[in-house]
């Protein structure tokens, strides 16, 4: 978050170098057109034909030469392929050997695609990290960016508050055959299958807990696609909905794992370093959060849950461990231990859990404190390129989100002049006045601005100077 701070002073120089970026992946998605027209593997006629062949070429290189470690260079080549636009993304997916190295005959197996990520997972003794990583995660991340263009797990609450969404229409193509539910249930039972044999000494080690979140967070994507693709038919939905249940049900240690080692001190700022090699984030901005891929997981259980119990409830499921997860977050003394381990995503899907629960979350400080940091850290989300920003609710509906939920935590523990007193010196730590007045400078005259306006009115003393302003 401190980067992303950072970045935002330089937001021009940030701009030129992601349009220099862009420049460069477009020159080399033409380089590489042309020299399979150049080998005669393609005619020169640019079009499905030849893009579709580069990325089988690139994803057939995968591997190093003579093993079977994976190549970071040749996925990290795929990564910016796949997101140069949601056609790349969909050729991808639905080519024939991406599928081929991903499934299997048997319907309750994985194919020899995720043995690298499985071995990953377990962390076997005396195995040297770097032979895995970061082409583990590279692997993950274009498969997860690959099945975007068919949905991602939905931001119930804020985009229940805001219409204006800006996440991406679902794709009208169908989901690629590795995008299943039977691919799913083999594939929670390999990530508990994995944490459960791990030796004593890889049970605290970050880069398995880290394959693991990223194992999650696909997971999450499959689920999520399979669940909307179903959604419109009645027939089959509540069937659907069970047999995800039935494959997250399962999940309880394996979730319990990541949240263990990623909520200790360091280790999600290791895990974020990790991340950063593998991806190549510019300017410390990270994609995605060793927390994210749990967060992404508790929000599909929330839609499992308002499928089955017939619309969004605001307290706890019985049968929902989601509500655990948000209880953890909360518990933590330290709210920069929990923001270190979210990107982009991560960050709005704990405003929605924390929001989706809100009348079940006991006030405390710790709860305040979270809440009034992940408010400063949205300013990170609020200087990305609308690219960026894809699927991802609008920004005016998390700061709403994040101060309805100050609110409702500010109120109980205010009683008292000397409570409130020491409750405004947190207000001053987290810059909640300053952050907020940038928030309103940019918003559009409207409902929006009023909304957030109205809402500090609340807060006593330093809310009723945000009101007046």
């Amino acid at each position: 978050a401190g980067a992303a701070a950072a970045a935002a002073a330089s937001e021009p120089q940030a701009a030129k170098v992601r349009g220099a970026l862009a420049s460069v992946r477009a020159a080399i998605l033409d380089a590489l057109c042309k020299g399979m027209v150049a080998a005669s593997l393609c005619t020169p006629e640019y079009g499905d034909e030849v893009y579709g062949a580069i990325l089988g070429l690139v994803w057939d290189l995968r591997f190093a030469s003579g093993s079977e470690r994976l190549d970071p260079a040749a996925l990290k080549v795929l990564a910016g392929l796949v997101v140069v636009s949601v056609e790349m993304a969909q050729r991808f997916a639905l080519r024939q050997s991406v599928a081929a190295s991903l499934t299997s005959e048997a319907p309750s197996t994985l194919g020899a695609g995720f043995a690298a990520f499985e071995a990953a997972c377990r962390g076997a003794p005396g195995q040297n990290p770097n032979a895995l990583w970061p082409g583990v995660g590279l692997l993950l991340v274009v498969l997860i960016s690959s099945l975007r263009p068919w949905g991602e797990p939905q931001y119930s609450y804020m985009e229940m508050l805001d219409s204006g969404s800006q996440g991406a229409s679902v794709s009208p193509v169908r989901p690629p055959i590795w995008c299943s539910a039977s691919v799913a249930a083999a594939l929670a039972a390999r990530l508990r299958a994995a944490v459960a044999a791990r030796a004593p000494e890889a049970a605290e080690a970050v880069q398995p807990a880290l394959c693991v979140g990223y194992g999650l967070e696909l997971l999450a994507v499959i689920c999520s696609i399979v669940f909307q693709h179903h959604q419109a038919q009645a027939a089959s939905a509540e069937a659907v909905c069970r047999e995800l249940q039935r494959a997250l049900s399962q999940l309880d240690v394996v979730v319990d794992s990541v949240l263990t080692v990623m909520l200790r001190g360091g280790a999600s700022r290791q895990a974020l370093e990790d991340i950063r090699r593998a991806e190549g984030a510019p300017f410390g901005l990270a994609t995605r959060g060793p927390l994210d891929g749990v967060l992404s997981l508790a929000a599909l259980q929330g839609s499992l849950d308002d499928a089955l119990h017939a619309g969004p409830s605001q307290g706890p499921p019985p049968s929902a461990w989601a509500w655990r997860v948000v209880q953890c977050l909360l518990a933590v003394e330290d709210p920069q231990v929990v923001l270190v381990g979210l990107g982009p995503r991560g960050l709005m899907r704990l405003l929605d859990l924390l929001a989706r629960y809100r009348e079940a979350i006991p006030p405390s400080l710790a709860a305040l404190r979270l809440c009034l940091l992940l408010l400063w850290a949205l300013q990170s989300l609020a200087n990305q390129p609308r690219g960026e920003r894809t699927g991802l609710p609008h920004i005016a509906a998390a700061v709403r989100t994040a101060l309805d939920l100050v609110l409702r935590i500010f109120g109980p523990l205010s009683q008292g002049s000397a409570a409130v007193a020491e409750l405004h010196t947190e207000f001053q730590s987290f810059q909640t006045v300053s952050v907020v007045l940038q928030f309103l400078a940019g918003a559009p005259p409207g409902a929006a601005a009023a909304a957030i306006a109205a809402a500090m009115g609340g807060l006593g003393p330093p809310g009723q100077l945000l009101s007046g302003t």
